[in-house]
């Protein structure tokens, strides 16, 4: 019976961080330059390039952390489009229950 070959191993998929460094390998090699020297990490890199939209975590304990959060990462005018959307939101849910 002969050996079997050694396993091959699985190219990266997705939104993996080894992933992101293949496609900028490829595709982007100045924000290659920027995450090798450690002054951007991939996924920063991935949503500079489009591949990825800006996330973030939000607690959801207390309704003045979610607050603080979102006002902390989107800045005083894009939280304010989300309170009215919310504002908006919440009245629609109340008008049809």
């Amino acid at each position: 019976m002969l050996p079997l070959p050694p396993a091959r191993r699985k190219v990266p998929t997705g939104n993996s961080a080894e992933n992101i460094m293949r496609k900028l390998v490829r595709e982007r090699p100045v924000l290659l330059q920027e995450v090798t020297a450690g002054r951007m990490k991939p996924y920063t890199a991935a949503v500079e390039a489009g591949w990825r939209k800006p996330q973030t975590t939000i607690a959801l304990n207390d309704p003045a952390t979610v607050a603080r959060t979102l006002l902390d990462k989107l800045g005083a005018e894009q939280a304010q489009q989300v309170c009215s959307a919310l504002t908006r939101l919440v009245a629609e849910q109340s008008t049809s229950t």
